[in-house]
């Protein structure tokens, strides 16, 4: 009896609240309400005006939140307690995010710059900030690519490029950050930001690291890949003459002259002597995988001074069709060689410098044939693969 007495209370008290809610919430309340906020709104540039009048607002539309709907006042007073709410946590957010890329905190970047985006999504300099911290710590490169692409958007539309010195260098270190993402778990996809990033007016052109890791991306993407391809079609008795093997060997051959191209660029930037020597002697094995023969010094040193005055090539695209009537790949239109830095491209059917051996086919040392037991012979086949350097932790 007293828990239903109780209740009965409450309810009574409930529908009074109710009652006396419905009373206030009348118009002349809401015109007594927009009169008294006014005044303060009308000096908002007082940060004290500007808290006063939120609190004023505040009360009536917690009060009436559903009431003259219509009403402009009702409008003004519910426009106000939102936009001061917005920038309210935009600012907390905002100083977060500030502080965090004050004290150069990767981590807190990232975190503080995600809250940020949430009331500020358009905003390049977050974006690059974000990316930035990605460059910055290595453990942060794949969670902060992701804010690549928008950076990249919103600054090619003109927004702003701070922290970077100029729109260039922004482009560059974005399209750098997707390269280093996507290097380690597919580098044949790194290979077009990288080239990308290198084509901008940047601090990356000179620096070797960077060619360095679009060399290795070429070692461990179309040259792994195409080698493989190689030694497989070796071991199943490919004829070298077959079209399958010859367009094996002219995508091996195009990602070797991509990977030289880098080598060679990495070397004419280097300003250290151990490391330019150490990119150098990778940079003739690279050559001689890719020519059967060992470039001299001469050779080595012309290709590395024009290295840098040459565009950089384009990433490659698979080869698919032989030109017709080409006896062995090497052509410029099949191999797709890209301009590397110091190689003439052979054409079909020549020799690579300084052998007799035509290019593309299998090192001098093999056995190209092999008798049979009948006296005839079996086609000539890929017997050994070409030795593709891959130089995975260089770094010039």
């Amino acid at each position: 009896m007293n828990r239903a007495i109780v209740v009965a209370a409450v309810l009574t008290f409930s529908a009074i609240t109710a009652w006396a809610q419905d009373q206030a919430c009348t118009e002349d309340y809401l015109n007594e309400t927009y009169t008294k906020w006014y005044e303060p709104y009308s000096h908002r540039d007082d940060p004290k005006q500007k808290d006063a009048a939120y609190t004023i607002a505040k009360e009536y539309v917690s009060k009436c939140p559903n009431e003259f709907a219509d009403n402009p006042y009702a409008k003004a007073l519910k426009s106000y307690v939102k936009v001061y709410e917005q920038a309210t946590a935009t600012g907390k957010v905002g100083q977060d995010f500030t502080d965090a890329i004050k004290k150069l905190n990767y981590k807190d970047i990232l975190r503080t710059g995600k809250a940020y985006l949430a009331t500020d999504g358009e905003n390049s300099t977050a974006y690059l900030w974000m990316g930035t911290a990605g460059l910055s710590d290595p453990s942060l490169v794949s969670e902060a690519a992701q804010y690549a692409p928008k950076a990249i958007q919103l600054v090619e539309a003109g927004k702003a490029f701070d922290p970077y010195k100029s729109k260039e260098e922004a482009l560059a270190q974005m399209n750098y950050l997707i390269a280093k993402s996507k290097a380690s778990a597919t580098p044949a996809d790194a290979i077009p930001y990288f080239v990308k990033a290198l084509r901008y007016e940047s601090d990356l052109k000179k620096n070797p690291a960077v060619y360095n890791e679009l060399a290795t991306a070429y070692g461990e993407g179309p040259v792994d890949k195409y080698a493989k391809d190689y030694k497989a079609a070796a071991d199943a008795g490919k004829s070298v003459d077959s079209p399958e093997v010859k367009l094996i060997i002219a995508n091996l051959n195009q990602a070797f002259d991509g990977q030289i191209d880098a080598f060679a660029r990495a070397a004419a930037v280097s300003t250290n002597a151990a490391d330019k020597q150490a990119i150098m002697k990778v940079l003739g094995e690279v050559y001689k995988d890719r020519f059967r023969t060992d470039a001299t010094a001469d050779q080595l040193n012309t290709m590395v001074a024009g290295a840098i005055s040459k565009p950089i090539p384009d990433a490659p695209k698979q080869i698919t069709e032989l030109p017709a009537g080409s006896s062995t790949p090497g052509g410029t239109s099949a191999t797709g060689t890209n301009g590397s830095s110091g190689n003439s491209s052979t054409t079909a059917g020549s020799s690579a410098p300084g052998s007799s051996k035509p290019v593309g086919s299998a090192p001098t040392s093999s056995t190209t044939t092999k008798p049979t037991t009948s006296g005839s012979t079996t086609p000539a086949r890929p017997t050994a693969t070409p030795r593709p350097r891959q130089p995975r932790n260089h770094r010039g």
